[in-house]
């Protein structure tokens, strides 16, 4: 999703993997002949289903984490090519696409601070 960059996760990969895998799922929604409201649909299904994943630096997982994504992205295109969608006010989703992609990234670092010092603690068994 190339814009929105009000919130970044510099230190995150996960919200960049799931990011990418949405904004490829709305590509393939674009290249299938999908409509700028379908290609909407795509990122909204794509962000509900895994705007949650959270990075645990766990690096094995990593490509795990980012197949999900993908598995979003497509299983997102697919609803939205059926006029399928999330709808807004569900979760962190918001009235339109702009908006939940701000939440997405207030999300990911406003409320991820204290979650990474967490997972920080945990993995070096404090």
């Amino acid at each position: 999703i190339g814009y929105g960059n009000d919130y970044r996760a510099e230190n995150c990969f996960s919200y960049g993997a799931v990011s990418a895998a949405a904004a490829s799922g709305g590509a393939i929604t674009y290249l299938a002949g999908g409509t700028p409201d379908q290609i909407k649909m795509t990122l909204v299904n794509a962000l509900a289903n895994v705007s949650g994943i959270v990075c645990d630096g766990a690096k094995a997982s990593c490509g795990a984490k980012i197949s999900a994504g993908l598995d979003a992205a497509i299983t997102g295109h697919y609803l939205a090519l059926d006029n399928k969608f999330y709808q807004p006010h569900t979760g962190i989703l918001q009235s339109d696409i702009d908006e939940t992609i701000s939440a997405i990234g207030r999300m990911a670092m406003e409320g991820m601070r204290d979650t990474d010092r967490v997972i920080l603690k945990i993995m070096l068994g404090e």
